[in-house]
């Protein structure tokens, strides 16, 4: 009789009898075998799905909804966390850099705002001497 098996791939269920001990039916990885990256990837329908790292580029079927599709890192919900953390990172900077433009461009208006009260209140700077 085969025992049960909680594997890293998603699969919970009885597993499959092979050599020294059970192994999952879904990915043949031995029990508590977990070596490597781990990669969580959605399958078409959003069920998250475990994979290692040498999994990659392998066409899987989800094991709650039957649905196929292939593992990328590029769909992990690392890479798009790490994706948007960056994005996040460059939108910073950029808002940064409006915002000094803008109290750059204040000052100088708030500026010629003064100069040009100072000169109405000095007209005497503007005549001709003589």
């Amino acid at each position: 009789m085969s025992g049960f098996v909680a594997c890293s791939c998603g699969y919970r269920g009885p597993g499959v009898e092979e050599g020294v001990g059970t192994v999952c039916p879904q990915c043949g990885s031995s029990a508590g075998e977990s070596d490597g990256v781990v990669y969580h990837i959605p399958c078409p329908k959003g069920h998250v799905f475990r994979a290692r790292e040498d999994w990659l580029g392998r066409e899987m079927v989800c094991p709650k909804c039957n649905s196929p599709f292939l593992i990328q890192a590029t769909s992990s919900l690392e890479y798009r966390r790490e994706q948007k953390r960056r994005q996040d990172a460059i939108d910073e900077r950029a808002a940064k850099a409006w915002l000094t433009r803008a109290i750059v461009a204040g000052v100088v208006v708030l500026l010629s705002f003064v100069a040009m009260i100072i000169a109405s209140q000095n007209p005497q700077w503007f005549r001709p001497k003589g």
